[in-house]
């Protein structure tokens, strides 16, 4: 089960990143595209710490932090939140978290 919530993890990372960097080729360079990507690579660092509650821990921020650019960019494009979006992505990172504590801690 390890396996599995590691293998989730590190695809939402690396997705993460792919479509920063798809933003970044698109729209050009903004500082929200580069935090995003910065994120997503950081997560992958994130798995390699030997500490498992320091793992969890630094998950949470990271979903925390990618939440809160989530909200800006729909903010900067759409002009509104797109509520489906964030709850959507609320409980993936729920789901997520929650493996990560049963699986690591």
């Amino acid at each position: 089960m390890v396996i599995i919530t590691y293998s989730l993890a590190g695809l939402y990372a690396v997705l993460t990143g792919v479509g920063a960097i798809a933003q970044w080729k698109e729209k050009g360079f903004q500082i929200q595209r580069c935090l995003f990507l910065l994120v997503s690579i950081s997560m992958l660092f994130i798995m390699w710490i030997p500490n498992k509650t320091n793992v969890v821990i630094s998950f949470v921020l990271a979903f925390v932090f990618l939440h809160v650019l989530a909200i800006i960019e729909g903010m900067k494009t759409q002009g509104r939140i797109n509520w489906r979006h964030h709850m959507t992505r609320f409980a993936f990172h729920t789901l997520l978290t929650f493996l990560l504590i049963r699986n690591l801690l």
